[in-house]
């Protein structure tokens, strides 16, 4: 671990691992805290530990899911192998789809309260299937979503974005904007990028450099044609002076997105 919890909340977050089916003995825990909270991740999972309140909810967990969808109910695989064993209709089962969701997710950086994970996702039994990738940005002190615009100066992202060459290529209009909300109005990735003021809430901090951080910003696909398309663009944004610590503590820690990944 990266720091230290007290013993008995520590036993009490294994236990809840444990019943949760989360944890084992071969997995290593990762700890990263902030004043009165922690997010705690592993291979699968990551849950959120809030100490003043002693209470712990997940942040994320893989799933892996096969089952029949029907008009009343929703049933596993091994839920209707058994039904089947029992007696039920082979027949009628076979005629019905098997539906499939399988989700990844992957730490990407904490840097103080700033969480950033990446989510990998396939759902097939429709018409075709549907997969794609996303970066989560996430905000421990609020518990809610973070913008970049949140934790730095406007302009500052402003003026990186326009000096992208990915931002530059997909432009509708070749001129200097004088904010984010009228450069995104300006943005077409027609099918391939999926271009919006959200974009700014799916990023990670990939590393420091001198008084920058890199960040970079996932930008999912626009259509469904173009479905799997997923881009990164990195921009430089200096830190403020108030947020260097946390900046500083996160590349000691090694918890920045080119030592996680």
């Amino acid at each position: 671990m990266n720091q230290k919890m007290t013993w008995g909340f520590y036993h009490l977050f294994t236990l809840l691992f444990c019943f949760t089916g989360h944890i084992n003995a071969q997995e290593d825990i990762q700890l990263s805290s902030y004043k009165r909270k922690s997010v705690v991740w592993l291979d699968n999972a990551a849950f959120i530990v809030d100490h003043k309140n002693k209470s712990v909810r997940k942040l994320y967990s893989d799933v892996d899911h096969a089952y029949y969808m029907t008009e009343e109910e929703d049933y596993t695989v091994q839920e209707v192998e058994k039904m089947i064993a029992n007696g039920a209709d082979r027949e009628y089962w076979e005629g019905k789809s098997i539906y499939k969701t399988i989700i990844s997710n992957e730490m990407l950086s904490v840097v103080g309260p700033y969480v950033s994970y990446q989510r990998d996702y396939y759902y097939d039994g429709g018409a075709h299937p549907s997969y794609g990738t996303g970066f989560v940005a996430y905000n421990l002190k609020t518990d809610t979503s973070v913008r970049l615009q949140d934790i730095f100066d406007e302009k500052d992202v402003l003026n990186a974005l326009q000096k992208d060459e990915f931002i530059q290529s997909n432009l509708t209009e070749e001129r200097y904007f004088s904010s984010l909300q009228s450069l995104f109005e300006h943005l077409d990735g027609e099918c391939n990028h999926y271009f919006s003021m959200e974009n700014l809430e799916h990023f990670a901090f990939h590393h420091i450099k001198g008084n920058e951080v890199a960040v970079r910003i996932g930008i999912s696909y626009g259509c469904e044609v173009m479905r799997g398309n997923f881009s990164q663009i990195e921009i430089y944004l200096p830190i403020p002076a108030s947020l260097k610590k946390i900046f500083n503590q996160a590349k000691e820690k090694g918890t920045l997105m080119a030592d996680l990944k």
